[in-house]
């Protein structure tokens, strides 16, 4: 059917993938589509945004095994015969998009950040380039659409609950992939940058004093993260970079800190009511976008903020 559009729910962020409903908000009639979550999830994972979810048996491949993920989704594809797959740009999600897409034998646009439409063309849009330029792709002569979606680039805002019809997908038992589980270890969990209120990011011009924004953040009970640049360097992990190659972000307020701005970095940020900036460059593109810009170096800033914090 032409009307039917399924969206893969990664079982570390259900909550995160149902946002991706924004997609079809944008994209088509969502009065007249009819909408599916699929995943290895928990019901009470997933909020009543859906028309149905087809929930799919707890098996621990699922937590490692994208070639047998794919062709037990291949099934589920291939009997409701949907017309758009929508998939997180988790790291599950970018191992498992491609595969599926080559089993359906479609076209794939991996981690768009945004959506058009153009004459009744669907138009998916993802940074190229490193950032540099922001592409906008259609997809021509294809049974299925298929895409993979940065999280934290969509939010669903409609928030309508719907009598959502949940039923267990039963299918049948792939070829052996020929993977399997040597052994396993849990990481630790660790704070995500996307769940901050408040921001501190360091960029080119912190260089190597990064760690000085650490008791800054602790005092504003915020989250540090970097820029590319500061990634790049060594300075910073990459779980905490902001920016199209990082995470995208939406704290209250964001503390750009000797952050230049590149395009790749901006998109990274995505409705942020408050942008402080300190920079020695105050014509940085960072600047245009701030609510307040600083001139000055960005150490001597934070060092000055803590001595009037602790004053007070």
């Amino acid at each position: 059917m032409k009307n039917k559009i399924m969206i893969y729910l990664d079982q570390e962020y259900p909550n995160e993938s149902a946002q991706l409903l924004e997609i079809i908000e944008k994209a088509y009639n969502k009065n007249e589509m009819i909408t599916y979550a699929a995943g290895w999830v928990e019901e009470k994972q997933v909020p009543c945004w859906f028309d149905h979810l087809l929930l799919l048996p707890p098996d621990e491949r699922s937590r490692y095994d994208a070639r047998w993920m794919a062709s037990v989704l291949e099934q589920m594809c291939r009997e409701h015969e949907f017309c758009c797959v929508i998939i997180p740009s988790t790291w599950t999600g970018r191992m498992l998009a491609p595969l599926l897409a080559v089993k359906l034998e479609s076209g794939l646009t991996a981690d768009i950040t945004d959506i058009e439409t153009l004459d009744d063309k669907l138009l998916m849009i993802r940074p190229a380039f490193s950032g540099k330029v922001m592409a906008k792709i259609t997809s021509k002569d294809s049974q299925v659409i298929m895409m993979s979606a940065r999280l934290g680039a969509f939010s669903y805002t409609g928030l309508q609950q719907k009598k959502m019809q949940t039923e267990p997908y039963l299918f049948q038992e792939p070829i052996r992939s020929g993977i399997r589980q040597l052994g396993r270890e849990d990481k630790k969990q660790t704070a995500d940058i996307r769940e901050a209120e408040v921001l501190i990011s360091g960029g080119g011009g912190v260089g190597r004093r990064f760690d000085q924004l650490y008791p800054l953040s602790k005092r504003l009970n915020a989250m540090v993260s970097a820029s590319r640049k500061s990634v790049d360097s060594g300075m910073a992990s990459r779980s905490i970079q902001v920016g199209q190659s990082g995470k995208i972000v939406s704290p209250q307020l964001y503390i750009a800190l000797g952050i230049y701005g590149s395009m790749q970095h901006i998109e990274g940020l995505k409705d942020i009511p408050y942008i402080i900036s300190v920079n020695i460059n105050k014509n940085a593109p960072i600047c245009s976008l701030s609510d307040i810009v600083v001139e000055g170096d960005a150490i001597e800033f934070v060092t000055k903020l803590l001595e009037r914090i602790k004053k007070e």
